[in-house]
């Protein structure tokens, strides 16, 4: 499972943000309990950006050798702020409250899209379709059915048996390219059968 880390999104800050930017780190990681033992020193931060306001203010007038003085000033910064990144992401372990304290910014949360429990996909060869349903606790075979039906609420007299199967999958292979056709589900437990699925439908090509 992926974890939420500190996003590095100040290396594209203009100077005078990714000043304000070290300063507000400065202010909320000092005094903050989640943060005792940073690999730098938050006053080497302030340090870096104190050099780097001046190297920017006086690199104003468009010199070269004080532009050039203004860039490494920004590296050196820069270069501290990954430290404490880095830093903060260990500390942070994935929660988003702990790194948002320390001024940075977190990458979006993992999402989870939970697959369907049935679910209809195109084969690579014409015709063909791949059917997967989630596993039914307690089924130790399924139904597959199929129908050329545009409806998908379509009678059960107009549903055609594709197969058995003991596995949630099946393929059906020959089916009329173009058409479009519903597919369904069913498990066979101990009990009988069960509901049958909702029906997807999908083109076959």
């Amino acid at each position: 499972m992926k974890k939420v880390k500190v996003l590095l999104d100040f290396i594209k800050l203009s100077v005078p943000d990714l000043i304000e930017f070290a300063r507000n780190f400065v202010t909320k990681t000092t005094g903050n309990t989640n943060f005792t033992t940073p690999d730098v020193p938050v006053a080497q931060v302030t340090t870096a950006v104190n050099v780097l306001e001046s190297a920017y203010v006086a690199a104003q007038d468009g010199g070269r050798q004080k532009t050039e003085l203004k860039r490494t000033a920004r590296v050196a910064l820069e270069t501290l702020l990954y430290k404490e990144a880095d830093y903060v992401e260990r500390t942070a372990a994935g929660n988003v409250a702990v790194i948002l304290s320390s001024g940075f910014n977190p990458t979006n949360e993992p999402k989870h899209a939970d697959k369907p429990d049935f679910n209809v996909e195109l084969g690579k060869s014409p015709g063909e379709v791949i059917l997967t349903r989630k596993a039914i606790g307690g089924a130790d075979a399924y139904i597959w059915q199929y129908s050329s039906a545009s409806a998908s609420d379509a009678p059960d007299s107009a549903w055609l048996l594709a197969g058995g199967s003991t596995k949630a999958k099946f393929t059906i292979k020959n089916l009329q390219s173009g058409v479009k056709y519903s597919f369904r589900v069913c498990g066979i437990t101990k009990d009988g059968t069960t509901p049958w699925s909702n029906s997807i439908q999908k083109t076959v090509q």
